[in-house]
């Protein structure tokens, strides 16, 4: 791949192949305890989910803060004194439903 506009032109499918087997490897190969539950960096109360080698960053991409939330906890109501009810990331609820169904 080699000019200008490199980056407009399509990968050889086999590369994306080899993408998409590394990030199913790396997904499947996980356990429970690889996980925490994160907060949004942007919006008080709204959690993610992350890997726990990488707490910065959600399953879904969006940038994150520590918590000291158990993944057990993931979606469990709580906070009904906060002026705002805690949310929860639909995309990483996604991600996370088919990650449990693989373990």
């Amino acid at each position: 791949m080699t000019g200008r506009h490199w980056h407009y032109q399509q990968f050889p499918l086999k590369v994306l192949n080899i993408m998409l087997n590394i990030f199913k490897k790396k997904v499947v190969d996980q356990k429970p305890s690889d996980f925490i539950i994160s907060e949004g960096f942007m919006s008080m109360w709204h959690y993610h989910i992350s890997y726990s080698d990488k707490p910065t960053r959600g399953l879904c991409g969006k940038q994150t803060m520590h918590t000291s939330i158990l993944v057990k906890d993931w979606q469990v109501p709580f906070g009904e004194h906060f002026p705002k009810k805690p949310t929860w990331c639909n995309e990483c609820n996604k991600l996370w439903t088919s990650i449990n169904e693989n373990l």
